[in-house]
This record gives structure tokens, C-alpha cells and sequence, in this order.
């Protein structure tokens, strides 16, 4: 506040340095000779108060391993554009809580992914992802914090204009590279010696974003190509250094493994881990064999822990029988999740599969999925030829579950294409089955709980099978339990 809200007159202002007072008319502090127009560099919290204790837990019980060691690491670099112009409009007390909002939200996009804030710059931060802390991604990590600060600081700016503050906005550039660790102190501020120019193009690759956005090197580029949308900004002049590209990055494209990337670009050859691989076989056919099997893979980060798994996943795929058995959980899990066209290719091939296997068991679940995804899109004629095949099938093999389940989703197809009295009858059928199920269980607590199954009853859970809707369509409807 610079003055008397009673009756106008000027405040003695205070020196943002020292705290003495100051005329209204003095231009620089009479106590310690400093401009009063400056605002203070905010203080930056203590690390052991700003990091999280299990990432603090992490650094200081790996330091002495790391002391000396060389890592690659991914250097962030964020800046407030515009902050000379924002100190000469504002308090310094009003600059300094909102550059304190600023330093909060940065910190917390870095902690999520794992980072470290390795020092404050006044009106920015540089953090490094890779080390102390390792990850093979670090790099992705770096980015996705980048684009969770963009977030944060322009819900923050909003917040701001809201209250007729400043229009905020950060400039973000990161490089990748190597560099040697040094000390880790108590206060986990990490020394460390830059092997090129690591930190230096980071930086600059920070004063060449405009605001608001992320602008990252051709190493960076390289190690997160394929998960990110980026736009070529070509060949940048840098200072200090000879023009370089670059990229900005738009936003991520959605949850991508690496293999899936690494797919894309074409997989390098697969050599070295026959044992490994012949062990995960070997576990799987124990597994077909009725014997239950935990595998724990453990390693270096990068070493290929999951081009293995992939590559288990391909040669299983290879036989039909165990591609068969890995299409039906795969579908049902993509049905779970609401990815119903993914499911429907799943499906389809799985099915081919079953039917080269001769596996009737696994052909009538296969129609039962596509004629349950058939229902979901409305499509009746789809729906009743996938599921008078399923419980056709059920029923010649005698499979009560597959039976009772695909006679329901068969009373709702008949509903769909408005045959209710074939309706009424595969939900007779289902019921029927249900009950002939719960029959058979050797203590009534169990066919109670079937009973009680949500699948069973239905969404209305008023006692009866599934297809409330083939209930309310056909007067006899289905039996009460």
C-alpha cells in the first residue's frame, strides 16, 4: 500500500532490501544505498522443506554411489517472461508472493516426474531429470513436466487476471546430455560438471521459446520422438554457438510404450537373452499346465527388461492356441476400459485363432464378445448372428456359464430388433441356467452369493436375471429366484 486509505497522503515507503523506511520522494534507500525501485531476488525455500522426503530419501542414500559417477541427464530451464517490466509495475512484496506462486507450482511438476530443482534463478528454475535421481525416461519425464508447468502457470495466470493482477507466462527449454556428478550436500544441492555443453544449450534453448511454450534440442528430440507432437522450428540461431535445431512441443499422444515407439522406428535386433526368454517360455507352459507362476524381472534401467516382455508376447502370439488365450483377456480387459473398436479386432482375430485350434470352447466366447460389442453400437443383425452362435455352441458343449450369459445378451438383441417372444425365451434360458448353477453348489452360501452377483441380478438388482428391459417387454418375463 503506498497511501493513507483515510485521507490520501503518501506512505513512507520501505527499502525492499533493508527494510528502513524511505520518503515518498527518495528514489534510492538513504540506509543502504540501494534502489528502492528494485525488487528483492525471491528467497528460494530450503531443499530439505521443498522435496518430498522419499525423493530426499532417495538422493541421500545413493549420494556416495553417484559421487563421480557420469549420467545422462536432462536439464530444464524455466523462466517468467516479462519480469524486469512486472517488478517496475508491482510492489516488491506483491512481485514476491507471485513469484512464490510460480516457484510452487514449477516445484510440484518437477517432484511428480522425479526431478530435482538444482537452483532458483530469480525468476525462474533449473531442474535436472536423470540425476541424482535415474530413470530411463528421464527425458519424457522432463517433458511432461514441462507442459505440467505450462498448465499450472496459465491456470495460475487466470487466477491472477481474475483478480486484476499481471498476465503471466513461462518460457521452458530443455537439452539432454551428459554430465559427471559431484558432490551431494546435506542440503542435497548437486555439484556436477557438464561434459560439452549441456547446461548452456539448455539455457538457450529457453531464451528462444516465445511465451508459453516448450522448446527442446535434437538430443531431446531424439529421445522422446514418437511420444510427443512437436513442430520443427529448424535451425535456430543460439548465442554462443553455432545454429541448432529445434523443436517445440505441442502435447503428449496419450499413453505409448516405448516398444510401440521403437516398433515405428523399427526394432534393432533381439540378441543376448535366449536363456531369459526360454525361462518365461518355460514359466507360461507350467502356467498351461495348471501350475500357477510369479516371474519377477529386475534390472539396470535400460537394460531391456521390456523388449523381453515384448518379445514373449510375439512368440506366444506365433502359436495360435496361447494367441487365442491372450486375444480373450486382452479383449475383455479393452471392453472394460470402453475401447470397443480395439476390442472388436482383438476379438475377430482371436476368434480366427480358435476356430484353426478347433477350440469350441473359446469360438463361442468369441462370439459372445463381438455380439456384446455388436449390442453396445445398436447394430440388432450383428448382435443376434454372433450370439445365436454362441449359445448354439454353449449349448452343444454344455457350458452353463458361456450359456446363461450369452442367452442374456441374446434376450436384449431380440428386444433390439423387436422379437419379443424369442426374447422371453433366451431369457427363460438364462435364468434357467442361473438357477440350475446355483442348484449344483455345495453350500447354499454359495448359490446365494451367485445370486447376489451383480451380473446376475442386474443394475436393478430387484431379484431377477439380467434383462430387466426383456422383463418390462414380455409378460411372463423371467422367473423371481
Amino acid at each position: 500500500m503506498r497511501f493513507c486509505g483515510r485521507c490520501g497522503a503518501p506512505l513512507a515507503a520501505r527499502c525492499p532490501h533493508c527494510g528502513a523506511e524511505a520518503p515518498p520522494d527518495f528514489r534510492f534507500c538513504g540506509h543502504c544505498g540501494k534502489s528502492l525501485q528494485d525488487a528483492p531476488t525471491p528467497a528460494a525455500p530450503e531443499r530439505a522443506v521443498y522435496t518430498p522426503k522419499h525423493l530426499a530419501d532417495k538422493i541421500l542414500k545413493s549420494r556416495s554411489a553417484l559421487e563421480g559417477e557420469r549420467r545422462q541427464v536432462t536439464v530444464l530451464f524455466a523462466d517468467l517472461a516479462g519480469f524486469t517490466s512486472l517488478a517496475e509495475k508491482l510492489d516488491p512484496e506483491e512481485v514476491h508472493r507471485i513469484v512464490n506462486g510460480c516457484f510452487e507450482r514449477i516445484t510440484a511438476e518437477v517432484h511428480r516426474f522425479e526431478g530435482t530443482i538444482n537452483q532458483y534463478t530469480g525468476d525462474g528454475v533449473m531442474a535436472l531429470f536423470g540425476a541424482p535421481i535415474a530413470h530411463e525416461d528421464s527425458a519424457r519425464r522432463a517433458v511432461h513436466a514441462a507442459l505440467g508447468i505450462q498448465r499450472a502457470i496459465a491456470d495460475y495466470a487466470e487466477t491472477l487476471r481474475a483478480e486484476r493482477g499481471p498476465a503471466l507466462a513461462m518460457r521452458i527449454g530443455l537439452n539432454t546430455g551428459a554430465v559427471v556428478v559431484g558432490a551431494i550436500g546435506d542440503d542435497l544441492r548437486m555439484d556436477y560438471t557438464a561434459v560439452g555443453d549441456t547446461t548452456n544449450l539448455a539455457a538457450r534453448m529457453q531464451q528462444t521459446a516465445r511465451p508459453g511454450t516448450v522448446v527442446v534440442s535434437e538430443a531431446t528430440h531424439r529421445a522422446i520422438e514418437g511420444f510427443f507432437e512437436t513442430i520443427d522450428l529448424g535451425r535456430v540461431d543460439v548465442k554462443g554457438h553455432e545454429p541448432v535445431r529445434a523443436w517445440q512441443v505441442v502435447r503428449t499422444r496419450g499413453a505409448r510404450s516405448r516398444i510401440a515407439v521403437g516398433r515405428e522406428r523399427g526394432l534393432t535386433p533381439f540378441v543376448g537373452r535366449d536363456r531369459e526368454l526360454q525361462t518365461l517360455l518355460a514359466r507360461f507352459g507350467d502356467v498351461e499346465a495348471g501350475r500357477g507362476q510369479v516371474v519377477f524381472i529386475a534390472g539396470d534401467a535400460g537394460i531391456g527388461k521390456s523388449r523381453l516382455l515384448y518379445e514373449l508376447r510375439r512368440r506366444l502370439a506365433e502359436e495360435p492356441r496361447r494367441s487365442m488365450h491372450l486375444a480373450f483377456g486382452l479383449t475383455t480387459a479393452l471392453m472394460m476400459l470402453g475401447r470397443d473398436g480395439e476390442a472388436l479386432a482383438v476379438a475377430t482375430r482371436g476368434l480366427a485363432d480358435a476356430e484353426q485350434t478347433h477350440s469350441l470352447k473359446y469360438v463361442g466366447w468369441f462370439h459372445a464378445r463381438r455380439g456384446e460389442l455388436a449390442l453396445r453400437v445398436g447394430d440388432g443383425a450383428a448382435a443376434l448372428e454372433s450370439l445365436e452362435r454362441a449359445v448354439a455352441i454353449a449349448c452343444r458343449i454344455a457350458y452353463p456359464t458361456l450359456t446363461w450369459q450369452a442367452a442374456d445378451l441374446l434376450a436384449r438383441a431380440q428386444i433390439l430388433v423387436g422379437d419379443a417372444e424369442k426374447a422371453g425365451a433366451a431369457a427363460r434360458l438364462a435364468h434357467d441356467t442361473v438357477a440350475r448353477i446355483a442348484a449344483a453348489a455345495p453350500e447354499a452360501s454359495l448359490a446365494a452369493t451367485l445370486w447376489r452377483w451383480p451380473r446376475v441380478i442386474g443394475d436393478a438388482g430387484d431379484g431377477r436375471t439380467r434383462a430387466p428391459d426383456v422383463a418390462r417387454a414380455v409378460n411372463s418375463g423371467t422367473r423371481q429366484r
